[in-house]
Formats: C-alpha cells, structure tokens, sequence
C-alpha cells in the first residue's frame, strides 16, 4: 500500500505548463540585471537533481557555480521544491531574485525563501516592486488531476505530516517568519495570500529585515494581505 501511494501521490502547490528550466544570463542582461541564472517553469520530483546536475556542469565550464539567481515560476512540487533549498541552503548558498513583472508563486517561495550570501552571514532575497510573491496551501494528488487536501487516508495522512513537518523545519532553518509555513499547511488549495512590499519583511524578519530589498523602508509588521486574483491573468 505505501509504496502504491508513493507511486501515485504528487504533492503540488501549482499548475503551469513548462517543465523547470535553468537558463544561463549574460551579465548586465537588460531584463535580469546582475542574475547570472534564470529558473524558470515547473518544479519536479526531480528539480533538485537537475538543478545540482546544472550548477556541476556550469562549474565546470566556467569555473564558478551560479552565485545569483532569478526566479519566475509558478510552482510545481513541494517535496522538490524543500530539496532544491535545502541543497542550495547548505551547498550552493545563492542570492535569490524575483524581478519587476515576474512571479514566484506557491512551491517557488520556498525556493525564494533558501537565498543567502555565505560571506556577509546575512540572508539574501530580492523582490522588485512590481514582482508577485504568493502563497496557498498545498495538496496532493491521488489519482492525476484530483487534488486531495484533506488527507482522510491513513497513509496520506502520514506522509502529509512528514512533509507538514519538513516544511516548518526548512522555514525555521531559513529564518522564514512561522506565519508563512503556517499559512501554506492551513490555506485551502485555491486560497490565495500575496506578500506585498510592506509585509515582504516576512521572508527576512528580524535584523535581516533592512537587508536584500531595492526599496528597504521600514520592517512595517502588518498582517498578510489579499491580493487581486487579477494580479495572476
């Protein structure tokens, strides 16, 4: 039975249409800036290896693994989502940037969340004003295209606790605000929470919340605001 349920479950926070995808950006791209690397598309089972596989392979060509990535991505799996951060948190630590007209939404703010710079010891995650930062709850798959968030088998409600589990303990790592992971395993899967600029903070709470934005005003600790679905069309 666990090993059907392995077979058949995918945990997803999003639907897009392209698998994930990380393009190599020349410096001062008039759209990208100072990115070095663009990841783009679905997240996978699998996103970790390739993106590992990538920044091997890039090392080796140029010499330097990619120090600064930007992100528009509307998500995809969860469980790929915590290892490609987790690996990058540990191994690869790397700036994260999510540019003005682009989005990371659901999975990808996980993947957001993992941006650090070893050398300054400080978190490192940017987001242009006029990019889309959001949120929901995730769900699973028990048959394709039927998502399941209630967890009402035995065996979905183990595996949705350990994932529930590993998601608080990677945000905690990250020093990710408790209200974002709390969000995403309480949120229904069609409820939407959009971090704007304000609250942004959320991402980067404590000492870190002056560093890593382009406008760092003040750490204004409002709750989490509703935006406009039309901020997805």
């Amino acid at each position: 039975m666990r090993a059907l349920i392995a077979a058949i479950v995918a945990i997803a926070m999003s639907d897009v249409a392209f698998a994930l995808n990380f393009v190599t950006l020349k410096p001062g791209d008039s759209r990208y800036g100072k990115c070095d690397t663009l990841i783009t598309g679905i997240i996978e089972i699998d996103s970790a290896d390739k993106l590992v596989e990538f920044v091997f392979e890039r090392y080796e060509t140029t010499g330097r693994p990619p120090m600064i990535y930007c992100l528009h991505s509307d998500g995809g799996s969860l469980i790929g989502a915590m290892q490609m951060a987790d690996w990058l948190w540990h191994k690869a630590p790397s700036h994260m940037e999510v540019v003005d007209g682009d989005r990371c939404l659901s999975a990808c703010v996980v993947v957001l969340a993992s941006g650090r710079n070893n050398a300054l010891r400080r978190v490192w995650r940017e987001v242009a004003d006029g990019a889309v930062v959001g949120i929901h709850g995730f769900y699973m798959e028990t048959e394709p295209g039927v998502r399941d968030h209630s967890f009402t088998d035995a065996e979905l409600v183990e595996l949705g606790k350990a994932v529930s589990g590993r998601l608080v303990e990677l945000m905690n790592t990250f020093q990710v605000h408790p209200i974002l992971a709390q969000t995403m395993l309480t949120s229904a899967p069609d409820e939407w929470t959009f971090l704007t600029h304000e609250n942004m903070w959320w991402l980067s709470p404590g000492r870190y919340c002056y560093e890593g934005f382009r406008r760092p005003l003040h750490c204004n600790r409002q709750p989490l605001k509703l935006a406009e679905d039309s901020l997805l069309d």
